[in-house]
């Protein structure tokens, strides 16, 4: 790779990195382009130049984002409650708040709502590949259960458990190891 295209690369990962962090710490129509580029030390044309409108740029960031999760989820042990468990609290853990920030927006802001659906495709998918040992072969039972686990996998259970009940990360855990465990026994 030439020097240009490092720099040019450079500049577009310190730009995403802003916006990530910008989008998930303000509401939406607080962060503007302008403070995308002080934070990403770049001007504000150089953000258009490279992509075009705020809109495109969440939506860069969220491609950016939902790859770090991919990655980080797919270290999910398949067949494993335990270390799914584990994996799942660690990433709340991480991105849970930021999540939490987005969802409260979603329903007003489109390019928001594109994004939350992406990471509901993502636990969906996750759930399924990752508990598919424990899924029964009849369709509408599989529907029934993989429905039921990513309720009680939820982001919003996590939340109420982390966050409003006060639980511990350690007790968070293992509570939503012990109703999963509970579904997975009445199998």
């Amino acid at each position: 790779m030439s020097l240009r295209a490092n720099a040019k690369a450079d500049t577009e990962r310190r730009i995403l990195e802003a916006a990530e962090r910008l989008f998930l710490e303000m509401p939406y129509l607080h962060v503007h382009i302008e403070d995308i580029a002080l934070a990403a030390g770049v001007s504000a044309p150089t953000v258009i130049h490279r992509f075009g409108s705020k809109e495109a740029l969440v939506a860069a960031a969220a491609r950016s984002g939902l790859a770090h999760v991919q990655q980080q989820r797919r270290e999910a042990p398949v067949g494993d409650l335990t270390g799914a468990i584990a994996n799942l609290c660690e990433h709340y853990e991480i991105w849970g708040d930021a999540v939490m920030h987005l969802l409260a927006q979603e329903a007003a802001l489109p390019v928001i709502r594109e994004v939350t659906d992406a990471g509901r495709a993502l636990h969906v998918q996750w759930v399924e590949t990752t508990f598919a040992p424990w899924l029964p072969d009849l369709a509408a039972m599989r529907r029934r259960r993989i429905a039921q686990l990513v309720a009680l996998l939820d982001v919003a259970v996590w939340k109420v458990l982390r966050r409003d009940r006060g639980l511990s990360k350690a007790e968070t855990e293992l509570a939503m190891r012990e109703m999963v465990a509970a579904l997975l026994e009445d199998n």
